[in-house]
Formats: C-alpha cells, sequence, structure tokens
C-alpha cells in the first residue's frame, strides 16, 4: 500500500514536472529581450537543441525559435487568410485554385521573409492538405503535402499520451 502511495505521488510529480514551461538559459532569455523588447507571458518549450517563445503582443500572436547559442533562427506571426497580400492570394489561386487557404503564418527567418501557407480541399471522402512556403515576392520556395495517414497516426499518439495522463492522474 505504501510503495502505490510513493508511485502515485511519483507519477504526479512528473506529469506537473512536464506541464511547466521549459525554463531556456540566460543568453537566451536576454537575446529574446534584444528582439522582442520586455514581453510578459512568454511560453517557453525546448526542442531539440532550439527553443521557442510562443507570446502575444499589439500585434499578434508570434512564435520565435532561438538555436542554442541564442542565435534567432526565425519568427512567425499567426494572420488570417485574408491578411495575406493580393499578389500572394493570386499566386496561390493561380497554382492551387481547388483548394482553400485554412491557416497562414507570415515568416521571418535570416534570408528570408514571406508566408507559410497550409490549403485544403476535400476530394470525396479524403481531405487534402498543403504546406506552401512563398516569399513576400510570391514565388513559391517549398511544398509539403500533408500524409492522412501520419496525421492519424500523431492524432492517435497524441490521445493515447492524454489517457495514460489522465490514468496517472487518477
Amino acid at each position: 500500500m505504501k510503495s502505490q502511495f510513493v508511485i502515485i505521488v511519483l507519477s504526479v510529480f512528473v506529469f506537473v514536472a512536464c506541464a511547466q514551461d521549459a525554463k531556456p538559459p540566460e543568453n537566451i532569455k536576454e537575446a529574446f529581450e534584444a528582439r522582442f523588447g520586455e514581453v510578459k507571458n512568454v511560453k517557453w518549450e525546448q526542442e531539440d537543441n532550439n527553443w521557442e517563445a510562443d507570446f502575444k503582443n499589439s500585434e499578434g500572436k508570434f512564435s520565435a525559435v532561438f538555436d542554442k547559442d541564442a542565435n534567432w533562427m526565425e519568427t512567425e506571426r499567426d494572420i488570417k487568410p485574408d491578411e495575406l497580400p493580393e499578389n500572394i492570394r493570386q499566386v496561390l489561386m493561380e497554382e492551387y485554385d481547388d483548394y482553400e487557404v485554412d491557416e497562414v503564418e507570415e515568416v521571418e527567418a535570416p534570408g528570408f521573409k514571406g508566408f507559410e501557407v497550409e490549403l485544403e480541399k476535400e476530394e470525396g471522402r479524403e481531405e487534402m492538405e498543403i504546406t506552401v512556403l512563398v516569399t513576400s515576392e510570391g514565388e513559391i520556395v517549398k511544398e509539403e503535402e500533408e500524409d492522412e495517414e501520419e496525421d492519424e497516426d500523431e492524432e492517435e499518439e497524441e490521445e493515447e499520451d492524454e489517457d495514460d495522463a489522465d490514468d496517472k492522474r487518477e
């Protein structure tokens, strides 16, 4: 009985520790503040050797990535599809006329300014998704098709992780 209690307490501790925001090293925080100024309510997440900061300010919802040496790698800002510049909408209509714009992020990185656009269309019972990276000038530089099976596998894994977390809390 005592060992079960210890296991439950440790499980809850691990779950709570994992749920909290990651704390970036001081050099990462300093680089962030130098680039974006003082921002409140920054949510930090470590992905491999990079640090990602999610935050909001008067201009919108942002995500910024810094490498382990505090070098800025990119910034993304969520925008509404109708905020896309006309030249970008025109390129997308010409190249992907049977798709609808689902999500848009304005992207800035060293040597790149443009947009990441998620497009989708339905073909019968299947939903097709494409992510397109397009420069501010309207040049398509990257296109990735989303595999629906991969998306379903990822969703199943996330649901299993949530179920596991729920089990640990009970």
